[in-house]
């Protein structure tokens, strides 16, 4: 498996994880807080190997730097609405409300590194 199939995958997982986050009802608070922390992990451990193994090294070359530039800020951007999520004294409505703000950038962040950062590289 390659790398970037292995950071497809992950990419996969992750969407997965959100998907089954909005489908569950209002009564499962326990589980909806049980699935956001397993995804909050993933994504901030995805993000930091993402930042550590491609975005830094890609940082060198012209044609890459402004797009690693821009996934690092939109990593930065997950992390405060995963933060906010966080917040215990976040309401349930509120949350729902907040969350899909959360999978639209984390989904439009993947959507550009599979076809912008990942596939200079790749090529």
């Amino acid at each position: 498996m390659s790398i970037y199939t292995f950071i497809h995958a992950d990419h996969e997982k992750a969407k997965e994880l959100m998907h089954k986050i909005e489908q569950l009802g209002t009564e499962s608070v326990e589980e909806r807080n049980s699935l956001f922390e397993t995804l909050k992990k993933e994504l901030i451990l995805h993000a930091k190997s993402e930042e550590m193994a491609f975005y830094d090294p890609l940082k060198d070359f012209k044609s890459t730097k402004e797009d690693v530039e821009h996934g690092e800020e939109e990593h930065q951007d997950i992390e405060m609405l995963l933060d906010q999520l966080s917040d215990i004294q976040l309401e349930h409505t509120q949350w729902r409300k907040k969350f899909p703000e959360l999978r639209e950038l984390v989904e439009h962040h993947m959507r550009e590194e599979e076809s912008e950062i990942f596939q200079t590289p790749e090529k």
